[in-house]
Parts: C-alpha cells; structure tokens; sequence
C-alpha cells in the first residue's frame, strides 16, 4: 500500500533531501523487487537522465550500483540509514545483496538506455560523468547483463568514443571539461581506485575496458594526426599519460608507441600549466 501510494510522487520523492531516503529505504527493505522495477521503473525511465546528475535524486541510483559506497553517503547520512537496516532485518527474509543485485538486474538496461540515448548531455555534467563511470566500471553490472543488455553496454562504449572526436581546442570539446578527463582514465584504467591499497584494482568480469578501450581510443579518435595536439593541450595531457601507462607493455599499444617516440622532440614541456606533459615526458624518459 505505501509503495502504490509514493509511486505517483516518485520524481518530488527523488529530489527531496529526506525523500531519497525514503525511497532508499524501500529498496533494501523491500523483498518483492518486481513490484518495485514495477512500481517505480515507468515512473523515471523518461526522467532518469536528468535524475542521475541531481545531487539527491541521484543517490538510489547509485547504491543499487554500489551499496552504501562512502564516496557518496557520508558517515552523517549512514547513521539514519543503519538504523532503518537493523528494522529492515526483522522482515526482510533475502540477504541484502541478493535483494540489490535483483534490482541491478532490472534496472542496469534502463540506466544502459538512457547513456545511449543522452550521452552527451550526461557527459556535460559533473555529476553525470561520474554516474558513466559507475556503471561502466563496474563487474557486478557487467554480470547482470544479458546477451542484448551486453551489446547496449558495447553501445555505451561506441557513444562515449564517438563523443570525443573533433577539434580539441574548440571550446565546447568534452576534453575541455576535467570531469571528462577523469571518465577517460577510469575506462583506460579498466578498473577501480583502491584508496586503502592505493592501487588500481583490476576488472575480472567487464569486457571493452582496460587495454581495449585505451588502443580503441587512440586509433579511433587521437592517431598520429594529432596526437602532438593532444599533449601540447594542457586538458588532454593526462589523458595521453593514461594511454601510455596502460598501453607501454601491450602489443595493442605498438602502433601509439612508435607514434610517440616519433614526436617526442616536438613535445612542448615549457608550459607551467602542462603538468600532463611534463609527466609523459619524464615517464617516456
């Protein structure tokens, strides 16, 4: 009876500071997770690109992707919601990931869908950029998927390549945004930052990341053409750094190093604001 009452006021419910709470809270305390794919899937799915760069509305989203990750609920925020963890374990008879994982299983398609379809304008967001790169670095989407969810999440891949061509020093280019910067060396990186290990922790289920997104990216989008612009750009720079740390001991790298080496008396490392070049060049060295 609740879920059938909230569902009309899914999006107010989403935004609201207190509200996503609420709407968390039916998520890991509610065993039917049908009823709720049902109840609340049709009610953002036309909505859902613009709910994933909202500061609040965002917030379910990503624990279906994540759980409790801290990078985005505070230990303020945890305190309330363990208290509604500990009341949810007296009636909630499947185990905690299993209920999450469901979910992930109904909703990674929609959240695939909707990158495709609004790629660009997630991408121009901060907030947006970051909710990419969650569900693409991410083995226990990866898993869910099935066989067509698979070639959306290919799909996704293709949209965010295709995304970075063109002229670089034009001011409305993705490069010119950090954030950008950031998706790029996380899907180069083909894995996740272990701040405790302080290491990069490697995908096992996820394909298209890693080293074939890092050689995808050069021949697609940088090249021999223009590969000297991109590190001569104070904004592109780390980027290039990325695919040379990923690429330097790998046979798909071949073509980018050679192109590289070739350049290397060309690089402009005078600049105070190119740090990025400064670095590959230290690294080349």
């Amino acid at each position: 009876s609740l879920i059938k009452s909230l569902k009309p006021h899914t999006e107010t419910l989403l935004k609201n500071e207190y509200g996503n709470i609420v709407f968390i809270t039916s998520l890991f305390s509610v065993d039917d997770t049908v009823l709720m794919f049902k109840s609340f899937g049709p009610a953002i799915k036309e909505s859902l690109h613009e709910l994933i760069t909202e500061k609040y509305a965002r917030r379910p989203w990503l624990y279906i992707l994540l759980g409790f990750d801290g990078k985005y609920f505070s230990p303020l925020a945890m305190k309330d919601i363990n208290r509604y963890i500990k009341m949810s374990e007296e009636t909630s008879k499947k185990p905690s990931l299993q209920r999450r994982h469901e979910l992930l299983n109904k909703f990674a398609p929609m959240f695939l869908k909707c990158i495709n379809k609004h790629c660009s304008e997630i991408l121009s967001e901060n907030l947006g950029c970051q909710f990419i790169s969650e569900v693409l670095v991410n083995d226990e989407l990866y898993e869910q998927l099935g066989e067509n969810d698979v070639e959306q999440y290919t799909q996704v891949i293709d949209t965010i390549i295709t995304t970075f061509k063109g002229d670089i020093s034009e001011e409305d280019h993705p490069i010119q945004r950090p954030f950008s910067t950031r998706l790029l060396k996380a899907l180069i990186q083909g894995g996740k930052w272990n701040n405790k290990e302080k290491k990069i922790e490697p995908l096992v289920k996820v394909q298209g990341l890693g080293v074939e997104f890092a050689a995808r990216f050069y021949d697609d989008i940088i090249d021999s053409s223009n590969l000297l612009d991109w590190i001569n750009n104070p904004n592109s720079s780390f980027t290039v750094v990325a695919l040379y740390e990923k690429l330097k001991e790998h046979e798909e790298g071949k073509q980018f190093l050679k192109d590289l080496k070739q350049i290397l008396p060309e690089i402009d490392s005078s600049s105070e604001d190119n740090k990025g070049a400064k670095l590959l060049l230290k690294l080349v060295k």
